[in-house]
């Protein structure tokens, strides 16, 4: 994994993490939610690559 591979993602995470927490500002359940959506989706994507 190259620095810009680990920049990418630690950018990424922080993006989701944000996401996460602004839906979670309007209604705590729905922020589970869209974070549960969210890594079913990157598992999703995960998994089609390989």
């Amino acid at each position: 994994m190259t620095r810009k591979d680990v920049l990418s993602l630690g950018a990424g995470a922080i993006g989701f993490g944000c996401l996460v927490a602004g839906v979670a500002l309007i209604h705590p359940a729905a922020g589970l939610i869209v974070a549960g959506v969210g890594l079913l989706g990157w598992s999703y994507l995960l998994a089609r690559a390989n």
